[in-house]
């Protein structure tokens, strides 16, 4: 994942090269996005805690599988429950209206930062 810092740097970059060409870009959407670009402290909670407790499954001697796994990512905000729809998740073995689960906005972002 992307350091608060290169994220924040992204964020007067844009500004900067938007402003040049343009227009004025305002110290509110600045600042909007340079808050935007600080990792809240409780999704960093979240997910340390989900990774101690994974991790709890190797010092226990045990083996954590998929629905263990995707029940703490619920438990702890990284999964979120939907129903599928083909049409928004693409094609799947679900039926349409069934329930399915996301990333959480946290990981979404997490994703598309390391992708960039």
């Amino acid at each position: 994942m992307r350091s608060v810092r290169a994220n924040i740097v992204a964020a007067i970059e844009k500004h900067c090269s938007e402003g040049a060409s343009g227009g004025l870009i305002g110290a509110d959407e600045a600042a909007d996005d340079i808050l935007n670009a600080i990792p809240d402290p409780g999704e960093n909670a979240r997910l340390a805690s989900f990774a101690r407790e994974i991790i709890s499954y190797a010092f226990d001697g045990t083996d954590a599988d998929g629905g263990s796994v995707q029940a703490l990512a619920v438990h702890y905000g990284l999964l979120k429950r939907t129903t599928y729809d083909p049409k928004v998740h693409g094609p799947s073995f679900a039926e349409p209206g069934a329930e399915w689960f996301e990333y959480a906005d946290t990981l979404k972002l997490a994703r598309t930062t390391t992708e960039a």
